[in-house]
């Protein structure tokens, strides 16, 4: 691949790609190059269903060296909102642990085309990783309530 850069990257040392390729492209690339081959079959399977259900959607069409912080936090704004039928019932909003998800995926492939030098930098990790919602109280046993059951 050819590499062109700006006076901007050749004082940082970041070769840029001539050829823009989409993050769509580049995310089906990672999963059958990458992560395939290096990962077990369950984890290729979570992130292949991430990818395809919600990064692909919200990000496909953009091109990678495009991709900017504000479209990642855009992207996890709109999964926290977004509504999906699963397992057992009908609609409900994405749990804040699939949005970490989403966006620890998405910082994996971003990694991945740094190391590739596909891109200058990880946007992702840019942006801070969505929280949790409150839960429900806890219901472990205390230090005390342990010791009683001993």
């Amino acid at each position: 691949m050819k590499r062109a850069s700006s006076p901007d990257d050749a004082r940082q040392s970041i070769p840029r790609s001539i050829h823009k390729q989409t993050v769509s492209a580049y995310l089906t690339y990672w999963l059958e190059h990458v992560v395939k081959p290096e990962l077990r079959a369950t984890t290729y399977n979570g992130y292949e269903i991430m990818v395809r259900r919600h990064l692909i959607p919200a990000l496909g069409r953009k091109y990678l060296t495009d991709l900017s912080p504000a479209d990642v936090r855009r992207m996890l704004a709109e999964l926290r909102e977004k509504e999906t039928t699963g397992h057992g019932g009908g609609p409900r909003k994405l749990s804040p642990r699939m949005v970490q998800f989403a966006h620890a995926v998405l910082r994996n492939a971003l990694s991945n085309a740094v190391r590739e030098e596909l891109v200058g930098r990880n946007v992702a990790t840019l942006v801070d990783p969505p929280t949790g919602a409150v839960g429900r109280p806890s219901r472990s046993l205390t230090l005390e309530q342990s010791f009683v059951l001993l």
